[in-house]
């Protein structure tokens, strides 16, 4: 390449996009609002806001600067243009971008009705302008996810010698042919006003574009080589008129300029996963139909119901009708190391009722249980349209399901139900045939809205009754914990809880309408003090949330995901905390659609993920759950359209501050405004005949309510949180005018009655004819007592060698502490197809392969070194350097479940050297337990609890100030490198293992732990019990301090 190719590439894919602009103006911004778009200034972020053309995977890739990338599906070219000196303007208008710079402005245009790309050039200067144009590098190339942020290389859509080989041009007038392709030659088409052009010797389009002062010029590019009869202008026209018409499905007006234009862009987002037959599960990567996840929620919150409609008929034809159960549980894959199901036909989980994932092909397997996510969407849209026609066709889809959910996941009966990879944070979780919340209250749902539609369609609807009821109940006895005011993660086999629930275990129980009022409430409040919260860099009274804060990392376990963060603003909503809701929407807002990569857009993941960063674009799990939480929970639209009591619950969210707020959309639009004492609504819906609208909204001080002018009746909401609310009926199909008038007093008292649920103390307040409960804290330990008990364990202050005595214990090893991950733990498992631990003791159903190599000769070595001794912190153990080293305990068949060390004389503390496993799932929980038991009978026990004294042998714990934070008041644990006798609480970090992610260390390392003892009592054994279903726990040494 020559020297002034050399420079044309640095210019186009260096200079352009890097060099050229300062700094940032505000601290972690990127870009600030402006009416309904987002502006940047002198920013460098390339290929970060796409523009969907007619659902066909068709799109233009812009920047902050005029640098384009199209994709056809493949890489169909790179377009840049060269504006005079200026600074350069980028606005994002939903579904349009335009940029000015030296007078100059660009719009950036896409059909929608077929795909075309449109580049319309303005001259506002005084003076002649030339606009060069460079455009090349169609190849057709394919990218890991089509492109997408964060996950394919930044620069994949840049113009790259590589991508130009084989691209020939021909020109006829401003039209412009390139062919491309090497086994298959196709063409794309481009109009390109140009008075000067050419092709350069690497294949490099090369134009000018003169636009006299005032001039407009338009570019544009068919993807399908056709050149259509209509003129550019017209094209134009037609595209902004399209897009416009897309944009306005939502409109909404808030005092909060940062959220104005979230609604307009929603709509553009959604329509970018429509695939014509179904929803997508992205709009760039993962862009295939799916199932699930909760995509399909943004149809009928749009107003959309015929697309939404579409969706559920495509995968109704999907289910399986034709293949009965032959089969019985267990149905264990054995190729996957018994961590999943066998995908077989004819076993429960694939015969009749499964959904398959993919519209039109029957004959797939797919390793998720999507029919739950898609049989509450179903059910929601029979909410939203009360259409009893697709009720009927629908109906038997949703009984196949009710049914195979049964056989599958509650084949017990009890009314409780296993979790089979049913939401989108399902990649790591495994409940071993357990009952899981989060699946239980889907299912809890399900049946209740199926009695709703059997009565609508006049169905037999008792099974649905009994079932709702029998789950309802099974959830509040069995996996409610009202010390914790929250429903536990799951609860296993042998009624162990699991108490520190994730995000999603909180918002289903809410959204699927477990529990009561007090209950929903309360549950927020443990989100508020268990579940990480990330402050922003642009303003730290802003947060963002994690899913939990489990350890040790996988994907999907503890993440940051706009879906799982959104989802938690919508139960929030719901359990009545407007303000807090509002909190959590606005940290979204600030994170991924001005901070982030790319403006209004709905992503995947954070760029406060530890462990992933930013990544993917207009996501359909957060388009969906966003389209909820705008019109369920900020607006407050909840319709009820099944049956004959057909009615749409108006029941604001807005923040305390707010003094005025609108939307319009296709079922309803409304607005309210503040003034003085006088609250207005003006609500009008369009909804079917006979549907009733109930307008429920705060009302201290109430003195009146009006409607249309006239005093009106109004009842107050039996069980109102924190605030005193009233219903007031209205009628659809016409404008209502609702004022709240009321006094400038507010004043209210206790009325005596009491409740506390959990830690939280609701106290029944007063004013006039309205009473609600007022929250308040009950009292909340800082530190849960196990929790603190097991930190004690890691503590290593009194350490005095010379009182050390290392205690033989080579009569009881079982084993060699190497091969904890070359066993077979194959019994007991749950007699149930479920999801659980591979047979060698490490991973889960997404890694069912995943093994360690743990290496002892490291250690054994240090032991040959020292006759037999190893010191660690300078206390002596005695290790064997040869045989087995380790005696384990696990409630696996493999090993004993406990096993019990006599001891003599006192003891000021005992150190003991342990190895063994543990996951995600059992954090937080006791996995094992070391009991030391005095002469006199008397005995004192200390957890080994993951985070806290307990780590898995095969890797070390990230820690951070936030998403992997430590537990209050703990430390990580003292772990000792098997390969080195290193002892640290931060091996990770001398091994230079960064992130979350990968955190395996070389060899394995064990955990050292101090029992501090009452010195004035003789001694008598040492007990170690392994507690947890998952976990191996072993002793290597023990060495005795004596006073």
């Amino acid at each position: 390449m020559n020297r002034i190719v050399q420079l044309r590439w640095s210019v186009l894919s260096v200079f352009l996009s890097m060099t050229i602009f300062p700094v940032l103006a505000y601290k972690g911004m990127h870009y600030r609002p402006d009416g309904i778009s987002a502006v940047c200034v002198d920013c460098k972020h390339m290929y970060n806001r796409a523009l969907y053309g007619a659902h066909s995977g068709f799109r233009i890739e812009c920047s902050d600067i005029p640098v384009f990338g199209v994709y056809l599906p493949g890489m169909g070219g790179n377009m840049s243009f060269i504006l005079p000196e200026g600074k350069c303007v980028a606005h994002y208008t939903p579904g349009r971008m335009d940029y000015e710079k030296g007078g100059v402005t660009i719009e950036v245009q896409v059909m929608r009705s077929f795909d075309c790309a449109l580049w319309r050039l303005t001259n506002n200067n005084s003076n002649e302008v030339s606009v060069p144009v460079v455009f090349g590098g169609v190849s057709g190339k394919k990218f890991s996810r089509n492109g997408d942020l964060g996950v394919d290389p930044a620069d994949c859509f840049s113009l790259k010698p590589e991508y130009c080989k084989g691209n020939k041009y021909s020109f006829s007038g401003d039209s412009v042919t390139v062919w491309y392709g090497v086994k298959e030659r196709k063409e794309i088409c481009l109009i390109i006003p140009a008075y000067k052009r050419s092709v350069t010797h690497d294949n490099i389009y090369e134009g000018a574009v003169k636009l006299n002062p005032g001039e407009s010029k338009i570019i544009a590019y068919f993807p399908d080589g056709d050149i259509p009869s209509s003129s550019l202008e017209s094209l134009m026209v037609q595209a902004e008129d399209e897009r416009s018409t897309l944009a306005s499905a939502m409109e909404i007006s808030t005092p909060d300029e940062w959220l104005n234009p979230v609604g307009a862009a929603l709509a553009v987002a959604a329509d970018g996963i429509w695939g014509g037959s179904a929803w997508l599960h992205g709009a760039i990567g993962w862009r295939t139909p799916h199932l699930g996840w909760r995509g399909a929620y943004c149809g009928d919150a749009l107003g959309w119901h015929d697309r939404a409609l579409k969706h559920f008929e495509t995968y109704a034809a999907n289910q399986i009708t034709d293949i009965p159960p032959v089969y019985s549980h267990p149905r264990q894959d054995h190729k996957q190391n018994m961590a999943r199901a066998e995908k077989k036909w004819g076993t429960p989980m694939y015969s009749n009722g499964y959904i398959c994932r993919r519209p039109g092909k029957k004959t797939e397997m797919s390793h998720y249980d999507m029919n739950l996510v898609y049989i509450d969407a179903m059910l929601r849209h029979f909410m939203h349209t009360g259409d009893t026609a697709a009720m009927r066709r629908l109906f038997p889809v949703l009984k196949r399901h009710l049914e195979w959910e049964r056989l599958n996941f509650d084949p017990d009966g009890d009314y409780l139900y296993d979790a089979y990879c049913c939401i989108w944070a399902s990649d790591a979780l495994y409940y071993s045939g357990g009952a899981v919340t989060h699946s239980s209250a889907y299912n809890y749902f399900a049946n209740k809205l199926a009695v709703e539609v059997a009565r609508a369609i006049g169905e037999n609807s008792w099974q649905f009754i009994w079932d709702a009821i029998g789950i309802n109940n099974a959830i509040d006895s069995k996996l409610w914990m009202p010390d914790r005011g929250c429903w536990a993660e799951f609860r296993e086999t042998d009624g162990r809880l699991h108490p520190f629930p994730a995000l999603w275990t909180i918002y289903h129980a809410i959204d699927s309408r477990v529990g009561n009022e007090f209950k929903w409430y309360t549950a927020t409040r443990y989100i508020d003090r268990e579940i990480p919260h990330i402050p922003l860099n642009c303003d730290t009274s802003l947060y963002t949330l994690s899913t939990t804060n489990w350890k040790p990392y996988s994907w999907s376990i503890n993440n940051v995901a706009i879906a799982e963060v959104m989802h938690t603003a919508l139960a929030y909503w719901q359990a009545d905390r407007p303000d807090d809701a509002y909190a959590i929407m606005k940290g979204v807002i600030m994170d991924n659609m001005y901070s982030g990569a790319s403006p209004l857009n709905f992503g995947q993941i954070s760029q406060y993920d530890a462990a992933r960063g930013e990544c993917y674009r207009d996501f359909a799990d957060p388009i969906g759950v966003w389209s909820r939480a705008l019109t369920e929970g900020l607006y407050g639209i909840r319709p009820c359209l099944i049956g004959d009591n057909k009615r749409v619950v108006i029941r604001p969210g807005f923040p305390e501050g707010w003094d005025c707020a609108s939307v319009s959309m296709q079922d309803i639009t409304y607005s309210f405004k503040r003034e003085g004492q006088v609250d207005t609504y003006i609500i009008e819906g369009r909804y079917p005949s006979g549907t009733s609208l109930e307008l429920c909204v705060p009302a201290l001080g109430l003195r009146e309510v009006r409607v249309d002018g006239g005093s009106s009746d109004w009842s107050a909401v039996d069980i109102a949180i924190a605030r005193p609310l009233i219903n007031v009926k209205l009628c659809s199909g016409k404008k209502n005018v609702v004022e709240i008038i009321r006094d400038a007093s507010r004043e209210y008292v206790p009325t005596g009655a009491v409740r506390t649920v959990g830690p939280v103390l609701f106290t029944q307040m007063e004013s006039g004819m309205l009473k609600w409960w007022q929250p308040s804290d009950a009292g909340v330990e800082e530190q849960d007592t196990n929790i603190a008990k097991a930190a004690i364990t890691s503590r290593f202050a009194d350490i005095n060698p010379s009182k050390c005595v290392p205690v033989d214990i080579a009569a009881f090893y079982n084993d060699s502490v190497s091969n904890i991950f070359r066993n077979r733990y194959e019994s007991p498992r749950p007699d149930v197809t479920t999801l659980q631990i591979p047979v060698q003791g490490i991973g889960e159903w997404c890694h069912p392969q995943l093994t360690a190599d743990i290496d002892d000769t490291g250690l054994r070595r240090l032991s040959a070194d020292g006759n037999g001794t190893v010191h660690l912190l300078n206390i002596p153990f005695q290790i064997p350097s040869n045989g087995r080293n380790i005696v384990y305990t696990s409630r696996w068949d493999n090993y004993p479940a406990h096993v019990s060390i006599p001891l003599k004389g006192k003891a000021t503390s005992i150190y003991i050297l342990m190895a063994g496993s543990t996951n995600h799932m059992q954090w937080g929980m006791e996995n094992a337990r070391v009991t030391v038991r005095y002469s006199d009978g008397d005995t004192t026990s200390f957890p080994l609890i993951n985070p806290v004294n307990w780590a898995p042998v095969e890797q070390d714990f990230y820690t951070d100030e936030h998403a992997f934070s430590q537990p209050l008041g703990t430390e990580p644990p003292m772990r000792v490198h098997l390969l080195s006798g290193e002892v640290s609480r931060s091996l990770g970090a001398s091994l230079g293992l960064e992130g979350p992610a990968d955190r395996y260390i070389p060899s394995g390392a064990g955990v050292l732990l101090n029992i501090p003892l009452d010195m004035s009592r003789g001694l008598e054994s040492l007990h170690l019990e392994t507690v947890s279903k998952d976990v191996v726990a072993g002793i290597m040494g023990i060495t005795i301090q004596r006073p």
